[in-house]
């Protein structure tokens, strides 16, 4: 059985609850409003106090978070954070708390450290909407009705929290409860209440074959992308691939313009006698998915089961980038390798492309440990 790796599996697993309040895929709706009128009444206040007061976050709850992920023996993510919250109102809990403040106060991870924004309690942005940002969220509730396990006793929930000046958008994900029923062969998580003290662990062993030259990076969205237009060919590179499906050429490319610029990627087949159905894809410098295809437009030559050759535009900002070829392993009978040719170009011509990794297997080994802990004082208890 194919199985997603750990940096996909932990926030399933967290985001398989009802929620607790509205939707986290609200987002703030932007004003529409065309009306015309005028507001015509006047402040008659003449003080002349112009800073304007915001109320201090309160806090009632505090701690700490060791966060550390581990592929393969590697640290990718090895952190401490500090932590501070302030309680919120949830009919359904005991207690819950809403994280304001969050800092990272050791740092020895990676660059390619990603750090689930519910598990570390860091939250994230509101995507597309800057002035806002989900905080994490944490609470205990004697009863909970989880869409999947049904009632729950006990339960320790997670999620993510937004303050909109009103009532506040949020969503509980049941993380954990006393009968340890959230349990997988690879994770398993628990939690405990003492008093003031709150203290919840998760540590997972996962080991599963991944392509170490694409894949789903948390944090990394995918990009805006359609199939390509067609007439920005370039200039068309030539390689083979063996028919097997474990086998993957890696092309560099750069995008040197100062500037974001629509990028046009191809792939198509070279000959009848060898034509097989190519799977493109772009990511970043970090193996990080952007956009890919399966099939988009008829090849030069029909591979044998009439597949399509893919191709895909999409906006790119400056750097380095990587265009990914993958062979699905349907060569014609009797054929051991397959010719295809790729090619990148934007509006003002073709840009070059370097073979970076040449007959590369797509299905490695990977060994992915996760452990966190958590340490916090409810400040508020009474």
């Amino acid at each position: 059985m194919t199985r997603r790796s750990l940096s996909q599996v932990v926030p399933l697993v967290l985001w398989m609850g009802c929620d607790g309040g509205a939707n986290s895929d609200d987002r703030p709706a932007k004003d529409t409003d065309t009306d015309t009128d005028t507001d015509t009444d006047t402040d008659t206040d003449t003080d002349t106090d112009t800073d304007t007061d915001t109320k201090p976050a309160s806090v009632d709850v505090e701690g700490t978070v060791t966060y550390q992920w581990v592929k393969n023996g590697e640290a990718v993510c090895d952190a401490d954070i500090r932590f501070q919250g302030a309680a919120f109102d949830c009919p359904e809990c005991d207690f819950a708390y809403h994280v304001h403040t969050a800092d990272i106060t050791r740092d020895d991870g990676t660059a390619a450290c990603v750090f689930d924004p519910w598990l570390s309690l860091l939250g994230m942005p509101v995507e597309g909407y800057e002035e806002y940002r989900w905080e994490a969220l944490f609470g205990f509730a004697p009863a909970y009705d989880d869409y999947y396990y049904g009632p729950v006793t006990n339960a320790f929930l997670v999620g993510p929290y937004l303050e909109l000046g009103g009532d506040p958008v949020y969503e509980f994900y049941y993380a954990a409860d006393y009968d340890e029923k959230v349990q997988y062969p690879w994770l398993s998580s628990e939690f405990s209440v003492d008093g003031a003290s709150v203290a919840y662990a998760l540590s997972s062993l996962d080991d599963y074959l991944y392509n170490p030259w694409a894949g789903y990076c948390p944090g990394v969205p995918e990009g805006n992308f359609g199939p390509s237009d067609g007439t920005h060919v370039g200039d068309p590179v030539e390689e083979t691939l063996g028919c097997f499906y474990d086998e993957t050429d890696v092309w560099s490319f750069e995008n040197t313009n100062g500037g974001p610029v629509t990028v046009y990627v191809n792939a198509d087949t070279l000959s009848a006698g060898d034509a097989f159905p190519a799977r493109l894809f772009l990511t970043d410098e970090s193996g990080c998915e952007i956009a890919w295809s399966y099939g988009e437009y008829d090849c030069a030559f029909t591979p044998r089961d009439g597949e399509q050759c893919p191709s895909f535009e999409i906006e790119l900002e400056p750097g380095t980038w990587r265009v990914v070829v993958e062979q699905d392993g349907r060569c014609p009978n009797g054929v051991n390798a397959g010719a295809y040719s790729v090619s990148v170009a934007t509006d003002s011509g073709p840009l070059p492309l370097t073979l970076f990794a040449d007959d590369e297997a797509d299905n490695v080994e990977m060994l992915e440990e996760l452990y966190i802990t958590w340490d916090a004082v409810r400040l508020d208890a009474p």
